[in-house]
């Protein structure tokens, strides 16, 4: 009787297991989407400095786990201020593309606080992008 309840408590562990893992998007059957992990893990966004004057400039540094792959490409979304080091490419948000991790920002005029979003993204299809947003004081 025993080893009955032994083999049942496995079965319904291994069960579980896979209900957790398919509800999490881990276990793949063939059917549905597929789980893609994150193409890299996003450690800090430095901001140099970190409360800027009007008209001042800062730097925006992304701090990545992979900093040594090559294949990355940051984007950024900057709603206000003057972007440097960037490609502007459109968009609602005013996206920007750098071919490095760090851009230069110039604060605009007004004193507020700035929100900013900054994507690292490798071009794998199997992976996806990761993304952290930042707020900046300029005072």
């Amino acid at each position: 009787m025993r080893r009955k309840n032994h083999t049942l408590l496995h079965f319904l562990t291994a069960l579980l297991l896979v209900g957790l893992l398919h509800a999490c998007g881990m276990y793949n059957d063939g059917g549905g989407d597929q789980y893609h992990p994150p193409q890299t893990k996003i450690l800090d966004v430095k901001v140099q400095p970190d409360t800027v004057a009007p008209g001042d400039t800062a730097r925006f540094t992304c701090v990545i786990k992979d900093s040594t792959d090559k294949r990355f490409k940051f984007g950024w979304l900057i709603d206000a201020g003057e972007v440097l080091g960037a490609e502007f490419i459109g968009g609602n948000y005013n996206e920007y593309v750098s071919e490095t991790s760090s851009i230069k920002w110039v604060a605009p005029k007004s004193k507020d606080y700035y929100e900013f979003t900054v994507f690292a993204n490798n071009g794998s299809k199997d992976s996806i992008s990761v993304q952290d947003g930042f707020t900046i004081v300029v005072e």
